[in-house]
């Protein structure tokens, strides 16, 4: 029964009512006695975490090298930047000073580094040229960490927003 739920259940569906509808009309289909409503609920919730696991296993197994050292990159400058910053929230230069940015100083850095993963997730805010911009620059970040196409084949779109 787990197995059936691993292969053929949980790469479509992760709400719990559901699994549970599911795993009864499994055990209806063998002819089987469904275990008790708790016995069901752990061994509903087993095979969920082996499924998580091996998705994990292998999303990380399709990950170009390239992609994995982007989103480390992503995580670490994430970790690194409040360590930059000073009590009044202002960037620092490493050495005590606030650092004074030049008028081009953003085109010097790369948006790897402008962009952190907290920033990725935020909602774009009020609609206008700026929130537009920033946008952009989330979507070209994204770009950069060059993801294949087939990095979650046969899971849907429904189990993957959760």
């Amino acid at each position: 029964m787990q197995q059936w739920l691993i292969t053929e259940v949980l790469p479509q569906e992760h709400q719990d009512e559901r699994l549970r509808e599911q795993t009864y009309a499994w055990f209806r289909r063998m002819h089987l006695e469904a275990p008790t409503p708790d016995r069901l609920t752990r061994l509903i919730r087993s095979a969920a975490h082996t499924f998580e696991q091996q998705f994990y296993e292998a999303t990380l197994a399709r990950l170009p090298e390239a992609s994995q050292a982007a989103l480390e990159a992503l995580l670490l400058t994430e970790i690194a930047t409040p360590e930059l910053r000073d009590a009044n929230g202002e960037k620092e230069d490493g050495m005590g000073g606030q650092e004074e940015q030049a008028p081009n100083a953003s085109q010097d850095r790369s948006p790897q580094t402008d962009i952190t993963l907290h920033q990725l997730r935020m909602d774009p805010g009020r609609v206008g040229l700026a929130t537009m911009l920033e946008e952009m620059a989330k979507l070209r970040r994204i770009r950069e960490l060059a993801l294949p196409n087939d990095l979650f084949p046969g899971i849907a779109r429904k189990v993957l927003a959760v």
